[in-house]
This record gives structure tokens, sequence and C-alpha cells, in this order.
């Protein structure tokens, strides 16, 4: 039992937000972790199963570091190390590696390259990135504290349906959007749950 995340939904709403905040984009860059955990495996799969359906080609930059400074360093350089044109945005996935202390580097480095971003936390659009869809990790939270509280009260785990989030939030960041020189369009600023303005 549990609440599971819906890759194929998610990956496709998120390129076709993609698609729609810049059209031109062809080139989807990510980073590859050697030893990603599950759901990064699963996220990639589906990432390539769904980018030749909006005409986008992946770029992956492998990543071999474990957790930690040398994990962050090898990103920064990986980063730094872009030419123009070699992307056109920038896709990002789930693991440890990928985790929230690396991404205050990556979404530095992306802005001043230009590079819009797609982000898997709702909290990376509040430190500069572009924009997320996802589901929202307190609202999970709550909604697996139900399926606990099943259990206790001696309900086998084994009958309880898994369960998929309840809803997906937008969050968008429209100073990141300025910043890029990405005017967003209308109805993705309708779509949104949350736009950061700051």
């Amino acid at each position: 039992t549990g609440v599971a995340v819906d890759f194929v939904q998610l990956t496709a709403k998120k390129l076709e937000f993609l698609k729609a905040i810049r059209p031109s984009i062809k080139k989807l860059g990510y980073f590859d972790a050697m030893h990603a955990d599950p759901a990064a495996k699963f996220a990639l799969e589906e990432l390539k199963v769904q980018a030749p359906k909006f005409g986008i080609t992946l770029v992956p930059y492998k990543l071999a570091n474990p957790v930690g400074p040398a994990a962050t360093e090898e990103i920064k350089k990986a980063l730094q190390n872009i030419k123009p044109g070699e992307i056109d945005a920038y896709f990002h996935l789930p693991g440890p590696v990928m985790g929230f202390q690396n991404q205050p580097v990556i979404i530095k480095e992306l802005n001043q390259l230009k590079i819009p971003g797609v982000w898997l936390e709702l909290p990376s659009v509040a430190i500069g990135g572009l924009f997320s869809y996802s589901q929202d990790l307190n609202d999970l939270g709550r909604q697996a504290v139900y399926m606990a509280d099943k259990v206790l009260k001696g309900i086998k785990p084994t009958d309880i349906p898994v369960e998929l989030p309840r809803q997906y939030f937008l969050h968008v960041n429209l100073k990141t959007a300025k910043d890029l020189g990405i005017a967003l369009p209308e109805h993705i600023l309708l779509q949104a749950n949350k736009i950061y303005s700051e």
C-alpha cells in the first residue's frame, strides 16, 4: 500500500508546459546519476519515452560521484562547461545526488546560462527555479496518515489499495522567467497554483 507517483502523467505534463513556455526547445539536458534511486530510473525511462513525442532530443550529463561535496563539485563543473546552444532546457530528475542540497547550485548556474529548467519539487521554484509541476509532499504525508491509521486499526496493508496523489500543483517563478527573457503564456499563469514574483 502507499501513495505512488504517476511518472507517466507528470513527465508528459511537464514537457507540455515546457514546450508551451518555450516552443523552440529541441535539446533537453538532464543529470544521469549511475547510483540513482529507483524513482529516478522510472522517471528517466518515462522521459525517454515522452521526449520524442514533443520533438525533443535528450542530452545526458553522466555523474560518477556519490552524494556529498564531490557530487556537488561535479555538477557545478558540468554546468560551467555547457556551451551555448548545447541544450535548450533542463529536466530535473529524482535521486539522492539531485537532492535539495544541490538544487541551489544547479539553479544558479542554469539561470546564468539563460537555460530554463523544469523542477521535481515545488520548493525549487521558491529559490529560483522556473517552474515545477508536482505533488505536494505535505499533502502526500496527510494522505499516507489515513493509510497508517487503517493499518493501526487492524486492516492488512495488502487490503489497502495504492493511491495516487489527490492533486498536482503548478508553481511558476515570474522573476526567473523575466531574467531568462521568457514571457510566460497567460494560460500557464491561469493554471498556476502559486506564482513567485520576487
